[in-house]
């Protein structure tokens, strides 16, 4: 799993990049991950050397760094669905999420 989300956290971030995992939620063809992103080893990822902070972003604007994820699973591999980088946002609570992953968001679904 943590390779599906892999080429989304380095293009923003700048590879290599592994991930501490805070929660890992799967039932079924769903799965919802926090993920905290850094480099081999444990180092920190500096902002400044990343394509977030090349493009002009804000690092004041995020939340951290820590990555928020919904997966599915399409023929027996989990792709991304959809994905944030340091919001407090919670985004997956929206209807159309939470209809096809409330087994892992269930508590952030009305």
């Amino acid at each position: 799993m943590m390779n599906a989300i892999r080429p989304d956290a380095e293009a923003a971030l700048g590879a290599p990049v592994q991930f501490v995992v805070n929660d890992l939620r799967m039932e079924g063809d769903a799965a919802f991950g926090t993920l905290q992103p850094q480099r081999p080893g444990g180092a920190t990822i500096r902002w400044e050397e990343t394509r977030m902070a090349a493009e002009g972003q804000d690092p004041q604007s995020y939340e951290g760094s820590t990555i928020h994820v919904l997966y599915t699973r399409v023929g027996g591999r989990w792709t991304v669905r959809d994905w944030s980088i340091g919001t407090d946002e919670v985004w997956w609570s929206i209807p159309e999420y939470c209809a096809s992953h409330l087994a892992v968001i269930a508590e952030y679904c009305d």
